[in-house]
């Protein structure tokens, strides 16, 4: 049987079998296997290991941020590859794909197991490009999970919290009671408060009705410890935040 090949030339498919019906049945498997020509990068016999790799090599090409770039491997590495990594892509059911992020979900949460999800379909993306699979195993990819009601601390618990920590010399040693102190009052991300700058504070706008804070992104980069990113998580460098300081960190901020 003959068959156009992706690069326009018509390639003869032949089989073999002990009777007619058996060689017919033989040819169907033959082309069936052919959803890529084997000179292709990734086929339906291509593992999902080797899958995340060239989408990894992609990912560090493109202009995301470093963090979402870290992100990206640790998933890929803790969460996809343990579970699926080891399959071709033809064995990437629906099922197994669904299977396999409801565990993360189920024991890493749901944040984790949509993030997985969405790596997943990214990677597909390029399986399903090459010709390796029909469509994407994880389309109708769903995460179930009991979201807990958010609860706000009460003014009672900050401050028994707060006394807590500065009674406790663990969490004086490690300077937590200002550091907590700081995330009640703004609201702000734990990256974000650690990387105020003195320059960022605008402490003297106190005699005039309230202080000022323009909090910056901070994050860790792989083999670059600490750094602070020029704009904050989802903010245009044009668009810098400005909170305004309660009056009761003012003090502390100033002993620092």
């Amino acid at each position: 049987m003959s068959i156009p090949h992706l690069d326009g030339h018509t390639r003869v498919v032949t089989a073999t079998g002990r009777s007619r019906f058996d060689a017919e049945q033989r040819l169907k498997r033959k082309l069936a296997e052919r959803v890529a020509p084997a000179d292709e990068g990734i086929t339906a016999d291509t593992r999902v290991s080797v899958l995340a790799a060239d989408w990894l090599a992609d990912t560090e090409r493109g202009e995301l941020a470093e963090n979402t770039k870290r992100r990206y491997r640790e998933v890929v590495e803790s969460y996809v590859l343990p579970p699926v990594g080891g399959l071709t892509l033809r064995e990437c059911t629906p099922h197994r794909m669904n299977t396999a992020v409801q565990a993360i979900a189920d024991t890493r949460g749901a944040a984790t197991a949509k993030l997985s999800r969405s790596v997943l379909s990214g990677m597909f993306a390029i399986a399903f490009a090459n010709g390796a699979v029909p469509t994407s195993p994880v389309r109708d990819v769903k995460v179930v999970s009991k979201r807990p009601t958010p609860r706000a601390m009460s003014i009672e618990e900050v401050r028994d919290l707060l006394v807590a920590l500065r009674a406790d010399e663990r969490s004086v040693r490690a300077d937590l009671p200002d550091l907590v102190s700081f995330l009640a009052a703004t609201g702000v991300r734990i990256g974000e408060a650690l990387a105020v700058r003195w320059a960022d504070l605008d402490l003297a706008r106190r005699r005039r009705g309230g202080d000022g804070h323009d909090p910056r992104n901070g994050g860790e980069v792989e083999r670059a410890g600490l750094v602070i990113q020029a704009h904050g998580k989802g903010k245009a460098e044009d668009q810098a935040l400005v909170l305004a300081l309660p009056r009761w960190v003012v003090p502390m901020l100033m002993a620092r």
